[in-house]
Parts: C-alpha cells; sequence; structure tokens
C-alpha cells in the first residue's frame, strides 16, 4: 500500500510539474494572439478616424463589434466611458478602459506603458497626429511581434523541459 502511494504522488508531482512547464511554455503565444488582437483593434479604429471621421465613442463601438476577448472589453469600456464622462481627460478615460484588461490579457509591462502612452495622446491631437501616434503603436507592436515569434520556439523547449526535470528534483529529493 505504501508503495502505491508512493508512485502516486510521484505520478501527481511529475503531471503537475510537467504541466506548470506547459502553461509557461505557451505563454509567448498567447501574448502573441493578444498583440495580434490589440493590433487588429488598432487598425480598424485608424480606418475609423482616417477614411469615415467617425467620432472616437462610436469608433472604439465599431472596434469592440469587430474584435474578441480582452481587446474588446477595452474598447467597449472606452466606448461607454467617452459617452458618460465628460470631466476626466481621453488619457484618463483610456486608462481607465485599459487598465482592468491587464489582468485579463498577457501583455508585458513594457506593452502596458507603451499602451498606455498611446492613450495620452489619444482624443487629443487632431487627426493627422493622432494617426501618426496609431502608426507609432503599430509599429511597436509588430516589433515585439517579431520579437516573440524569434523566442517563441527555444522558449517552449526550455519551460516544458524545465517542468519535467523539476518534477525529477522534487522527487529524488523526496526519495
Amino acid at each position: 500500500m505504501l508503495i502505491f502511494l508512493n508512485i502516486t504522488g510521484i505520478v501527481l508531482i511529475m503531471v503537475s510539474t510537467g504541466l506548470i512547464g506547459l502553461y509557461y511554455s505557451n505563454v509567448d503565444g498567447y501574448r502573441i494572439s493578444d498583440l495580434l488582437e490589440f493590433k487588429r483593434a488598432i487598425s480598424i479604429l485608424q480606418s475609423e478616424i482616417e477614411y469615415t471621421g467617425t467620432p472616437l465613442s462610436e469608433a472604439a463601438s465599431n472596434v469592440a463589434l469587430r474584435t474578441n476577448g480582452s481587446v474588446s472589453r477595452i474598447f467597449e469600456r472606452l466606448s461607454e466611458l467617452v459617452v458618460t464622462n465628460r470631466q476626466d481627460s481621453m488619457a484618463d478615460i483610456w486608462k481607465t478602459a485599459f487598465l482592468p484588461a491587464v489582468d485579463e490579457a498577457y501583455f508585458s509591462k513594457k506593452d502596458v506603458e507603451q499602451f498606455l502612452e498611446f492613450g495620452n495622446a489619444l482624443g487629443y491631437l487632431d487627426s493627422n497626429m493622432q494617426l501618426k501616434n496609431i502608426t507609432l503603436l503599430l509599429d511597436y507592436i509588430e516589433n515585439r511581434i517579431d520579437e516573440l515569434n524569434a523566442t517563441k520556439i527555444k522558449n517552449r523547449k526550455m519551460y516544458s523541459s524545465a517542468g519535467v526535470l523539476t518534477g525529477l528534483l522534487i522527487v529524488v529529493i523526496l526519495i
């Protein structure tokens, strides 16, 4: 009976550390997916501003309808806040709409800082300056995606191996 419990414990440790390693190996993929969705949203916003001259509240609502997940919720909140909140600056409204999504998405600290910086110019400058700001943000996102794609495979192997090896280390220490 004791041997059965030991084997069960070993299997549970190996499976749990393996799954933890698998999760961390996929984080870069999740982050790329969120960045691509945010890029898509910003591209839609750019089109709304550049070609149709849609007001920001309506443009944000259109973006929310055409995107998914946490990115959709950001623009949905932005649309609501632009309509209901007339006292705060656009930077504050953007921050209020964006920050709750930080916990839902896989953005890095650097991504969050860049996206908040984008919000500082949102609705403040004329449309040409806003379009330049959007172009800069799209370039940033594209560069981050390229960097993540370059390191994704290496990190996937490293985290998967680290999960299994950590499980083996724990088993050896406990035996």
